[in-house]
């Protein structure tokens, strides 16, 4: 998104499956940590207001580790995230804070973090390798400033003490939206596709604060109809991965859906912004070599 990065950034999601369980939230015991790196964020702009803040950060130490977690220690207090964004890249600016355009290459995407989702735990077997070529970690947070003054996020990186079975890739759908006009309903829907056969283990659905409903659908190639996730109800403040166990064949699609409910006397609009309006989903799939949505 622009819409921000529309191919890495994503947020939100509420309880209640149809075919995932609660979202898992603790490392396995024989995960080990790696790394932990710790940033200072202060975004520009008065009390109540948001911003974006992006950083290069050294990504040496995570060269080669297969990550199977991320523990999250959000601020509090005097800025809040919205939501952080981060992938690996090949380039070698130096770290500390940077501006968000343009947008270094990546290599590798990780999962993403929003309230609720402080720890992100990957299914057992499955993990996401950060290439050998990886120099530094994009990571792009959108802030809303609480109060006066700085304050301080972390985020550990765990690797499995086994060697994965599965290497596994982050994969982008979204829909556009439409204007959602004062006091009404809205949808959008979005296919994305892949060309071969995966595993899904994770989806992240993604709406703000007009989202009512949310769902995605397995549409199989003769026309067949799957639930794989369903959010019936919308919470902005609840975004965890949910780790889900679904087989997509050649030709099999993903269906994502969104609905909104209008409750305020302006249009809003397809935005960055929690005041605007998105529909997106990301997927954590395997093998990596297919994480790729074709639409």
């Amino acid at each position: 998104m622009n819409v921000r990065f529309a191919h890495y950034v994503l947020l939100l999601s509420a309880p209640i499956l149809g075919c995932a369980s609660a979202p898992l939230g603790t490392p396995a015991a024989s995960d080990r940590m790696v790394m932990s790196l710790e940033v200072n964020v202060d975004p520009a702009g008065p009390v109540g207001s948001e911003a974006y803040e992006c950083h290069l950060l050294d990504a040496s130490a995570l060269k080669g580790v297969a990550v199977h977690a991320l523990r999250w220690r959000p601020p509090s207090g005097v800025v809040l995230i919205h939501h952080a964004m981060m992938f690996a890249t090949a380039a070698t600016g130096t770290p500390g804070l940077v501006p968000c355009e343009p947008v270094p290459a990546p290599v590798i995407a990780l999962p993403l973090y929003a309230p609720g989702g402080e720890t992100t735990t990957l299914a057992d077997g499955v993990s996401i390798v950060v290439p050998m070529n990886a120099e530094r970690l994009y990571l792009e947070l959108h802030l809303v400033r609480t109060g006066i003054g700085s304050a301080s996020a972390s985020v550990e990186f765990l690797e499995s003490v086994s060697p994965p079975e599965h290497l596994a890739g982050w994969v982008d759908d979204y829909a556009p939206v439409p204007d959602i006009a004062p006091f009404s309903t809205a949808t959008a829907t979005a296919r994305c596709g892949f060309g071969a056969a995966v595993h899904v283990v994770g989806a992240w659905p993604h709406m703000h604060r007009l989202g009512s409903h949310f769902s995605s659908t397995i549409v199989r190639a003769n026309g067949d109809r799957e639930a794989l996730l369903d959010v019936p109800t919308w919470q902005f403040q609840h975004q965890p991965l949910y780790p889900l166990e679904a087989a997509l064949g050649e030709g099999d699609a993903i269906e994502t859906a969104c609905s909104w409910h209008n409750t305020t006397d302006a249009t809003v609009k397809a935005g960055s912004f929690s005041t605007d309006e998105m529909c997106n989903q990301g997927l954590v799939v395997w093998p990596i070599t297919s994480a790729t949505c074709v639409r």
